[in-house]
Protein backbone atom coordinates (compact mmCIF):
# COMPACT_ATOMS: atom_id res chain seq x y z
CA UNK A 1 0.00 0.00 0.00
CA UNK A 2 1.18 3.50 -0.81
CA UNK A 3 1.20 5.13 2.00
CA UNK A 4 1.58 8.86 2.20
CA UNK A 5 2.97 10.83 5.19
CA UNK A 6 -0.12 12.05 6.84
CA UNK A 7 0.50 15.54 6.43
CA UNK A 8 0.26 15.43 2.45
CA UNK A 9 -2.57 17.47 0.88
CA UNK A 10 -4.78 15.62 -1.59
CA UNK A 11 -5.89 16.83 -5.19
CA UNK A 12 -6.44 15.18 -8.78
CA UNK A 13 -5.85 15.97 -12.41
CA UNK A 14 -5.03 14.27 -15.97
CA UNK A 15 -2.72 11.77 -17.11
CA UNK A 16 -0.07 11.53 -20.49
CA UNK A 17 0.33 8.51 -22.07
CA UNK A 18 4.09 7.11 -23.70
CA UNK A 19 5.02 5.78 -26.53
CA UNK A 20 3.24 3.59 -28.61
CA UNK A 21 3.78 0.06 -28.01
CA UNK A 22 6.47 -1.04 -30.43
CA UNK A 23 8.88 1.02 -28.79
CA UNK A 24 8.04 0.43 -25.26
CA UNK A 25 10.47 0.48 -22.74
CA UNK A 26 10.55 -0.02 -18.95
CA UNK A 27 8.09 2.49 -17.36
CA UNK A 28 5.66 2.84 -19.88
CA UNK A 29 2.62 2.26 -20.39
CA UNK A 30 2.00 -1.52 -21.20
CA UNK A 31 -1.03 -0.50 -23.89
CA UNK A 32 -1.84 -4.26 -24.20
CA UNK A 33 -3.77 -4.25 -21.15
CA UNK A 34 -7.03 -2.96 -20.45
CA UNK A 35 -7.98 0.37 -22.65
CA UNK A 36 -4.42 0.90 -23.82
CA UNK A 37 -2.70 0.70 -20.02
CA UNK A 38 -5.22 2.04 -17.95
CA UNK A 39 -8.91 0.91 -16.22
CA UNK A 40 -11.44 3.23 -15.19
CA UNK A 41 -13.03 2.28 -12.00
CA UNK A 42 -16.20 2.99 -11.97
CA UNK A 43 -18.82 3.08 -8.84
CA UNK A 44 -20.78 0.32 -8.46
CA UNK A 45 -24.00 2.52 -7.31
CA UNK A 46 -25.12 5.88 -9.44
CA UNK A 47 -24.66 8.96 -8.22
CA UNK A 48 -21.70 7.82 -6.03
CA UNK A 49 -17.87 8.87 -5.99
CA UNK A 50 -14.56 6.95 -5.54
CA UNK A 51 -12.22 8.33 -3.80
CA UNK A 52 -8.57 6.42 -2.46
CA UNK A 53 -8.56 3.61 -4.39
CA UNK A 54 -5.95 0.82 -3.24
CA UNK A 55 -4.95 -2.64 -4.56
CA UNK A 56 -3.67 -5.92 -3.33
CA UNK A 57 -3.10 -9.38 -5.20
CA UNK A 58 -4.42 -12.42 -5.06
CA UNK A 59 -3.71 -15.66 -6.82
CA UNK A 60 -6.40 -15.29 -9.12
CA UNK A 61 -6.89 -11.03 -9.81
CA UNK A 62 -5.48 -7.58 -8.46
CA UNK A 63 -8.01 -6.56 -5.60
CA UNK A 64 -9.19 -2.72 -6.13
CA UNK A 65 -10.41 -1.31 -3.17
CA UNK A 66 -11.97 2.62 -2.57
CA UNK A 67 -14.00 4.67 -0.31
CA UNK A 68 -17.22 4.55 -2.41
CA UNK A 69 -18.92 8.43 -1.29
CA UNK A 70 -22.13 10.21 -1.95
CA UNK A 71 -23.48 13.27 -0.66
CA UNK A 72 -27.24 13.82 -0.48
CA UNK A 73 -27.84 17.98 -0.68
CA UNK A 74 -31.49 17.78 0.60
CA UNK A 75 -30.50 15.86 3.31
CA UNK A 76 -27.00 17.64 3.73
CA UNK A 77 -25.72 14.08 4.89
CA UNK A 78 -22.58 12.61 3.40
CA UNK A 79 -22.84 8.84 3.30
CA UNK A 80 -19.83 6.39 2.06
CA UNK A 81 -18.94 2.57 1.94
CA UNK A 82 -16.03 0.44 0.96
CA UNK A 83 -16.22 -1.03 -2.45
CA UNK A 84 -14.04 -3.75 -4.03
CA UNK A 85 -13.79 -5.46 -7.64
CA UNK A 86 -11.30 -7.56 -8.95
CA UNK A 87 -9.41 -6.79 -12.21
CA UNK A 88 -7.73 -10.08 -13.98
CA UNK A 89 -4.43 -10.55 -15.83
CA UNK A 90 -5.39 -8.34 -19.62
CA UNK A 91 -7.13 -5.72 -17.07
CA UNK A 92 -10.93 -6.46 -17.57
CA UNK A 93 -13.10 -6.21 -14.11
CA UNK A 94 -14.44 -10.39 -13.15
CA UNK A 95 -18.34 -10.16 -12.91
CA UNK A 96 -18.02 -13.50 -10.86
CA UNK A 97 -16.58 -11.42 -8.10
CA UNK A 98 -19.33 -9.61 -5.71
CA UNK A 99 -22.48 -9.21 -6.99
CA UNK A 100 -21.49 -8.36 -10.80
CA UNK A 101 -18.08 -7.74 -10.18
CA UNK A 102 -18.47 -5.20 -7.47
CA UNK A 103 -18.27 -6.67 -3.18
CA UNK A 104 -19.89 -3.41 -0.92
CA UNK A 105 -18.97 -3.49 2.74
CA UNK A 106 -20.93 -0.98 4.58
CA UNK A 107 -20.74 -0.55 8.09
CA UNK A 108 -23.44 1.21 8.89
CA UNK A 109 -21.96 4.83 9.19
CA UNK A 110 -19.59 6.80 6.90
CA UNK A 111 -16.41 4.78 6.55
CA UNK A 112 -13.09 5.78 4.89
CA UNK A 113 -10.87 3.03 3.84
CA UNK A 114 -7.56 2.82 5.77
CA UNK A 115 -6.12 -0.47 3.65
CA UNK A 116 -6.82 -3.73 2.47
CA UNK A 117 -4.45 -7.21 2.90
CA UNK A 118 -4.33 -10.66 1.40
CA UNK A 119 -4.25 -13.26 3.64
CA UNK A 120 -3.14 -16.99 2.93
CA UNK A 121 -6.65 -18.62 1.84
CA UNK A 122 -7.10 -15.24 -0.49
CA UNK A 123 -9.37 -14.12 1.92
CA UNK A 124 -9.18 -10.16 1.86
CA UNK A 125 -9.27 -8.04 5.18
CA UNK A 126 -10.72 -4.58 4.95
CA UNK A 127 -9.41 -1.95 7.18
CA UNK A 128 -11.68 1.69 7.50
CA UNK A 129 -12.30 4.79 10.10
CA UNK A 130 -15.48 4.69 10.49
CA UNK A 131 -17.66 7.93 11.64
CA UNK A 132 -15.37 10.70 12.97
CA UNK A 133 -18.45 13.58 12.27
CA UNK A 134 -18.50 16.78 14.68
CA UNK A 135 -18.73 15.36 18.60
CA UNK A 136 -17.36 12.06 17.38
CA UNK A 137 -14.12 9.99 17.67
CA UNK A 138 -13.20 7.70 15.18
CA UNK A 139 -14.42 4.12 14.98
CA UNK A 140 -12.48 1.28 14.02
CA UNK A 141 -14.24 -1.06 11.13
CA UNK A 142 -13.03 -4.28 9.54
CA UNK A 143 -14.67 -6.87 7.25
CA UNK A 144 -13.48 -10.20 6.19
CA UNK A 145 -14.57 -11.54 2.22
CA UNK A 146 -14.06 -14.62 0.93
CA UNK A 147 -11.90 -15.38 -2.29
CA UNK A 148 -15.08 -14.65 -4.44
CA UNK A 149 -16.01 -10.88 -2.77
CA UNK A 150 -18.50 -12.13 -0.40
CA UNK A 151 -18.54 -12.49 3.52
CA UNK A 152 -16.72 -14.63 5.42
CA UNK A 153 -19.44 -16.39 7.53
CA UNK A 154 -17.27 -17.02 10.59
CA UNK A 155 -15.69 -13.24 10.72
CA UNK A 156 -18.38 -10.95 12.74
CA UNK A 157 -21.10 -13.40 12.42
CA UNK A 158 -21.21 -12.48 8.43
CA UNK A 159 -21.35 -8.52 8.84
CA UNK A 160 -18.65 -6.36 9.02
CA UNK A 161 -17.62 -5.07 12.32
CA UNK A 162 -17.33 -1.50 13.96
CA UNK A 163 -15.10 -1.20 17.50
CA UNK A 164 -14.09 1.13 19.82
CA UNK A 165 -11.33 0.13 21.47
CA UNK A 166 -10.73 0.77 25.03
CA UNK A 167 -8.28 4.06 24.71
CA UNK A 168 -8.98 7.02 23.97
CA UNK A 169 -8.85 8.80 19.93
CA UNK A 170 -7.77 6.13 18.36
CA UNK A 171 -7.56 5.95 14.17
CA UNK A 172 -6.85 3.01 12.21
CA UNK A 173 -3.41 3.70 10.22
CA UNK A 174 -2.36 -0.17 9.25
CA UNK A 175 -2.90 -3.68 9.06
CA UNK A 176 -1.36 -6.95 8.75
CA UNK A 177 -2.42 -10.84 9.24
CA UNK A 178 -1.13 -12.24 12.44
CA UNK A 179 -0.66 -16.02 13.39
CA UNK A 180 -4.13 -18.17 13.43
CA UNK A 181 -6.23 -16.28 10.72
CA UNK A 182 -6.04 -13.17 13.11
CA UNK A 183 -5.30 -9.33 12.50
CA UNK A 184 -2.72 -6.59 14.09
CA UNK A 185 -4.25 -3.03 13.55
CA UNK A 186 -2.25 -0.08 13.88
CA UNK A 187 -3.52 3.11 15.24
CA UNK A 188 -2.64 7.01 15.07
CA UNK A 189 -3.34 7.80 18.99
CA UNK A 190 -4.76 11.69 18.71
CA UNK A 191 -4.56 12.49 21.89
CA UNK A 192 -4.47 15.89 21.69
CA UNK A 193 -1.27 16.57 23.16
CA UNK A 194 0.88 13.60 23.84
CA UNK A 195 0.01 10.30 21.65
CA UNK A 196 1.28 7.17 21.63
CA UNK A 197 1.35 4.19 19.40
CA UNK A 198 -1.64 1.66 19.61
CA UNK A 199 -1.34 -1.98 18.45
CA UNK A 200 -4.29 -4.28 18.75
CA UNK A 201 -4.90 -7.69 18.13
CA UNK A 202 -8.61 -9.06 16.65
CA UNK A 203 -9.03 -12.92 17.05
CA UNK A 204 -10.38 -14.98 13.56
CA UNK A 205 -14.08 -13.87 14.33
CA UNK A 206 -13.62 -10.10 14.44
CA UNK A 207 -13.49 -9.54 18.23
CA UNK A 208 -10.50 -7.74 19.96
CA UNK A 209 -8.29 -10.57 22.04
CA UNK A 210 -8.75 -10.16 25.20
CA UNK A 211 -5.46 -11.63 26.11
CA UNK A 212 -3.54 -8.90 24.42
CA UNK A 213 -2.28 -6.18 26.31
CA UNK A 214 -5.80 -3.78 27.96
CA UNK A 215 -9.19 -5.38 26.18
CA UNK A 216 -7.22 -6.26 23.33
CA UNK A 217 -5.22 -2.85 22.50
CA UNK A 218 -1.56 -1.97 24.17
CA UNK A 219 -0.16 1.57 24.00
CA UNK A 220 3.47 2.28 23.43
CA UNK A 221 5.35 5.23 24.41
CA UNK A 222 8.13 5.58 22.41
CA UNK A 223 9.59 8.96 23.89
CA UNK A 224 7.56 12.13 22.76
CA UNK A 225 4.06 12.74 20.95
CA UNK A 226 4.21 9.71 19.17
CA UNK A 227 2.27 8.56 15.39
CA UNK A 228 2.36 5.00 13.82
CA UNK A 229 1.69 5.16 10.38
CA UNK A 230 2.99 1.27 9.36
CA UNK A 231 3.14 -2.56 10.76
CA UNK A 232 6.01 -4.59 9.19
CA UNK A 233 6.97 -8.15 9.33
CA UNK A 234 10.62 -9.18 8.67
CA UNK A 235 11.81 -11.64 6.91
CA UNK A 236 12.33 -13.80 10.32
CA UNK A 237 8.86 -12.57 11.78
CA UNK A 238 9.58 -10.03 13.16
CA UNK A 239 7.50 -7.34 13.83
CA UNK A 240 8.17 -4.03 13.32
CA UNK A 241 5.93 -0.74 13.92
CA UNK A 242 6.86 2.74 11.92
CA UNK A 243 6.06 5.96 12.43
CA UNK A 244 7.28 9.50 13.66
CA UNK A 245 7.61 11.17 16.94
CA UNK A 246 8.06 15.21 18.05
CA UNK A 247 10.40 15.52 21.74
CA UNK A 248 12.98 18.91 22.24
CA UNK A 249 11.78 20.71 19.20
CA UNK A 250 12.56 17.75 16.63
CA UNK A 251 10.37 15.53 14.65
CA UNK A 252 12.03 12.61 13.51
CA UNK A 253 11.33 9.19 12.23
CA UNK A 254 10.55 6.28 14.84
CA UNK A 255 11.10 1.98 14.06
CA UNK A 256 10.44 0.28 17.18
CA UNK A 257 10.14 -3.77 17.35
CA UNK A 258 7.87 -5.25 19.26
CA UNK A 259 7.45 -8.80 20.82
CA UNK A 260 4.81 -11.30 20.24
CA UNK A 261 2.58 -9.68 22.97
CA UNK A 262 2.74 -6.28 21.40
CA UNK A 263 5.27 -4.79 23.95
CA UNK A 264 8.34 -3.35 22.99
CA UNK A 265 11.71 -5.25 22.42
CA UNK A 266 13.63 -3.79 24.71
CA UNK A 267 16.90 -4.89 23.03
CA UNK A 268 16.27 -2.86 20.34
CA UNK A 269 17.44 0.51 19.63
CA UNK A 270 16.77 2.78 22.73
CA UNK A 271 14.24 0.95 24.80
CA UNK A 272 12.76 -0.65 22.02
CA UNK A 273 12.84 1.79 18.90
CA UNK A 274 15.63 3.84 17.22
CA UNK A 275 14.99 7.61 16.14
CA UNK A 276 16.16 8.99 12.68
CA UNK A 277 15.94 11.83 10.73
CA UNK A 278 18.53 13.96 7.97
CA UNK A 279 20.13 16.82 9.40
CA UNK A 280 18.33 19.94 9.99
CA UNK A 281 14.87 18.49 8.97
CA UNK A 282 11.68 17.14 10.59
CA UNK A 283 10.37 13.46 9.43
CA UNK A 284 7.17 12.72 8.71
CA UNK A 285 6.73 8.95 7.56
CA UNK A 286 4.54 6.90 5.23
CA UNK A 287 4.84 3.43 4.91
CA UNK A 288 7.88 0.80 4.93
CA UNK A 289 9.07 -2.32 2.74
CA UNK A 290 11.93 -5.05 3.41
CA UNK A 291 14.79 -5.19 1.34
CA UNK A 292 17.54 -7.77 2.65
CA UNK A 293 17.84 -7.50 5.96
CA UNK A 294 17.16 -3.74 5.55
CA UNK A 295 13.51 -1.47 6.13
CA UNK A 296 13.06 0.97 3.73
CA UNK A 297 11.00 3.97 5.17
CA UNK A 298 9.38 6.78 2.63
CA UNK A 299 7.92 10.10 3.90
CA UNK A 300 8.68 13.30 4.01
CA UNK A 301 11.08 15.31 5.19
CA UNK A 302 10.68 19.34 5.94
CA UNK A 303 13.81 22.07 6.50
CA UNK A 304 13.32 22.48 10.80
CA UNK A 305 11.77 25.92 11.29
CA UNK A 306 10.78 26.42 7.90
CA UNK A 307 8.29 25.51 4.82
CA UNK A 308 10.67 23.83 2.37
CA UNK A 309 10.07 20.18 1.75
CA UNK A 310 11.21 16.83 0.40
CA UNK A 311 10.29 13.56 -0.80
CA UNK A 312 12.39 10.93 1.76
CA UNK A 313 13.24 7.43 2.13
CA UNK A 314 15.62 6.45 4.65
CA UNK A 315 17.41 3.15 5.05
CA UNK A 316 17.48 1.47 8.30
CA UNK A 317 19.16 -2.57 9.11
CA UNK A 318 16.91 -4.82 11.24
CA UNK A 319 18.98 -4.10 14.14
CA UNK A 320 18.26 -0.28 13.83
CA UNK A 321 20.93 1.14 12.56
CA UNK A 322 20.91 3.87 9.55
CA UNK A 323 22.43 2.51 6.77
CA UNK A 324 25.02 5.34 5.56
CA UNK A 325 25.68 3.55 1.80
CA UNK A 326 22.22 4.51 0.98
CA UNK A 327 21.57 8.25 -0.23
CA UNK A 328 23.44 10.90 1.58
CA UNK A 329 24.06 9.20 5.17
CA UNK A 330 21.41 6.92 4.87
CA UNK A 331 18.76 9.27 3.98
CA UNK A 332 17.32 9.64 0.03
CA UNK A 333 16.03 13.15 -0.81
CA UNK A 334 14.10 13.92 -3.92
CA UNK A 335 13.31 17.41 -3.90
CA UNK A 336 11.77 20.28 -5.98
CA UNK A 337 12.06 23.73 -4.26
CA UNK A 338 8.43 25.27 -2.72
CA UNK A 339 6.60 22.83 -3.22
CA UNK A 340 5.09 20.13 -0.79
CA UNK A 341 6.30 16.15 -1.38
CA UNK A 342 5.72 13.19 -0.15
CA UNK A 343 6.83 9.89 -0.94
CA UNK A 344 5.73 6.13 -0.82
CA UNK A 345 8.10 3.12 -1.35
CA UNK A 346 7.43 -0.39 -2.94
CA UNK A 347 9.68 -3.31 -3.53
CA UNK A 348 10.79 -5.33 -6.99
CA UNK A 349 11.62 -8.52 -7.49
CA UNK A 350 15.40 -7.07 -8.40
CA UNK A 351 15.49 -5.60 -5.50
CA UNK A 352 15.39 -2.35 -6.39
CA UNK A 353 12.77 -0.24 -4.55
CA UNK A 354 10.43 1.79 -6.69
CA UNK A 355 9.62 5.18 -5.33
CA UNK A 356 6.19 7.43 -6.26
CA UNK A 357 6.22 11.02 -5.34
CA UNK A 358 3.64 13.11 -4.92
CA UNK A 359 4.63 17.07 -5.67
CA UNK A 360 2.48 20.34 -5.09
CA UNK A 361 -0.21 21.29 -2.95
CA UNK A 362 -3.06 20.94 -5.79
CA UNK A 363 -3.15 19.67 -8.24
CA UNK A 364 -0.35 17.04 -7.46
CA UNK A 365 2.05 15.95 -10.09
CA UNK A 366 3.17 12.40 -9.85
CA UNK A 367 6.72 10.87 -10.61
CA UNK A 368 7.85 7.36 -10.17
CA UNK A 369 11.53 6.74 -9.41
CA UNK A 370 13.30 3.42 -9.51
CA UNK A 371 16.85 3.10 -7.56
CA UNK A 372 19.16 0.75 -6.25
CA UNK A 373 17.97 -0.97 -2.93
CA UNK A 374 21.60 -0.51 -1.52
CA UNK A 375 22.47 2.53 -2.39
CA UNK A 376 19.61 4.66 -3.42
CA UNK A 377 21.24 5.26 -6.66
CA UNK A 378 19.08 5.45 -9.89
CA UNK A 379 18.11 2.43 -12.17
CA UNK A 380 18.95 4.02 -15.65
CA UNK A 381 16.94 1.63 -17.45
CA UNK A 382 13.87 3.16 -16.37
CA UNK A 383 12.07 6.00 -17.98
CA UNK A 384 14.49 8.77 -18.21
CA UNK A 385 17.52 8.73 -15.95
CA UNK A 386 15.63 6.67 -13.47
CA UNK A 387 12.43 8.79 -13.52
CA UNK A 388 8.98 8.32 -15.31
CA UNK A 389 6.99 11.12 -15.32
CA UNK A 390 3.24 10.38 -14.44
CA UNK A 391 1.62 14.26 -15.01
CA UNK A 392 -1.27 15.83 -13.53
CA UNK A 393 -1.58 12.45 -11.73
CA UNK A 394 -2.52 11.75 -7.83
CA UNK A 395 -0.46 8.41 -7.15
CA UNK A 396 -2.03 6.76 -4.26
CA UNK A 397 -0.73 2.96 -4.65
CA UNK A 398 1.42 0.49 -6.18
CA UNK A 399 1.38 -3.26 -6.73
CA UNK A 400 4.55 -4.74 -8.40
CA UNK A 401 4.68 -8.13 -10.05
CA UNK A 402 7.14 -10.21 -11.95
CA UNK A 403 6.28 -8.84 -15.10
CA UNK A 404 5.08 -5.00 -14.51
CA UNK A 405 3.61 -3.11 -12.03
CA UNK A 406 0.56 -1.48 -11.34
CA UNK A 407 -0.83 2.00 -10.13
CA UNK A 408 -3.71 3.62 -8.49
CA UNK A 409 -4.46 7.16 -8.34
CA UNK A 410 -7.09 9.78 -9.62
CA UNK A 411 -7.47 12.00 -12.66
CA UNK A 412 -8.68 14.95 -11.74
CA UNK A 413 -11.84 17.00 -12.91
CA UNK A 414 -12.99 19.32 -10.34
CA UNK A 415 -17.29 17.48 -10.79
CA UNK A 416 -16.38 14.01 -10.98
CA UNK A 417 -12.99 13.13 -10.34
CA UNK A 418 -12.06 9.49 -11.92
CA UNK A 419 -10.09 6.73 -10.05
CA UNK A 420 -7.94 4.95 -12.68
CA UNK A 421 -5.30 1.78 -12.83
CA UNK A 422 -2.85 1.95 -15.19
CA UNK A 423 -0.12 -0.92 -15.87
CA UNK A 424 3.22 -0.26 -16.65
CA UNK A 425 6.22 -1.86 -18.11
Amino acid sequence: MFRLPLTAAASLTALVLSAPAALAAAGDLDRTWGQQGSVDVAPAAAGDQLVGSELARQSVGTVVASTSSRYDETTWTYSARVQLGRLDAAGRFDPRFGAGGAALVDFGRPAVLRETAVLAGDEIAVLAAVGGGAYEEVQTGLAMLSRDGSPVPAFGSGAPVVVDPAAPALSPTALLADAGGGLLVGFDQDGRGTSDFALARFRADGRLDPTFGTGGVRLLDVGGDDHLTDLVRGPSGELFAVGFSAAAGRQEGVLARLRADGTLDRRFGSGGAVRFAPAGRDVVTGGAVVSGRSLAVGGTARVRGGSESAALVTRLSLQGRVENAFGARGHLLLDEPGQEEGAGVFLTPRDTLLVVRRVGDGPFTSRLHEVRARSGAPVTSFGVGGTVELGEFLARDVLVDGTGLLIAGARFDPWAPTEVVQRRL
